[in-house]
């Protein structure tokens, strides 16, 4: 299993050898097709998205939090992973882990402009709480419209609908603080 250094940016590696390095790669996103290898993303509520291409067997893990949403580090990923298998996108396939979801993910108004400076449309994934609140930011919606931008359809895309702060199961930034710990989700070559 290999897991990378996550930094919240858009770095997309790729693993070509089974030879343990002796520190993680450093990224958001990792790509694979050697046979029988797993790739790993820790999150604590940010949003995990496995890819794999369904004929060559290649797959990607993608850490994409808010910042890494900004940066589009999963439409880099599809693109990667495509290059990597030799596959149209709409030949990929897509799973949203669990996440921080917009019910629980409040953001400051200056998010919503570093979204819309980078040309986000923000209109689509930003809800706009009653008058008096802050700005949510539905995480999961951003990163399925890269996704269907990358290429990919959006019937191959799927969503786990699960809430890393709502449901006391997952580990949670917003819920625990900084100490806590992470949730794991891995694809494995096929």
């Amino acid at each position: 299993m290999h897991a990378m250094r996550q930094v919240h940016g858009n770095d997309v590696q790729v693993l070509r050898s089974v030879e343990r390095p002796n520190t993680p790669a450093i990224g958001d996103a990792l790509v694979t097709r050697i046979p029988r290898t797993a790739v790993a993303i820790k999150a604590a509520d940010c949003l995990p998205v496995l890819l794999a291409d369904p004929v060559s067997g290649a797959v990607a893990g993608v850490h994409a939090g808010w910042r890494g949403t900004l940066a589009r580090v999963v439409e880099a990923a599809a693109g990667a992973l495509a290059s990597e298998a030799g596959a149209p996108p709409s030949r990929l396939r897509a799973v949203i882990g669990p996440a921080i979801r917009s019910c629980c993910f409040e953001v400051g108004r200056r998010v919503v402009s570093l979204f819309r400076e980078k040309g986000h449309d923000v209109d689509r994934f930003v809800l706009r709480p009653p008058a008096a609140g802050r700005p949510h930011l539905d995480l999961v919606l951003a990163n399925r419209l890269q996704l269907v931008a990358a290429g990919l359809s959006g019937h191959a895309i799927e969503d786990t609908e699960l809430c890393t702060r709502c449901q006391p199961v997952f580990h949670s930034y917003r819920r625990e603080g900084p100490g806590v710990g992470r949730n794991w989700s891995v694809v494995v070559v096929g």
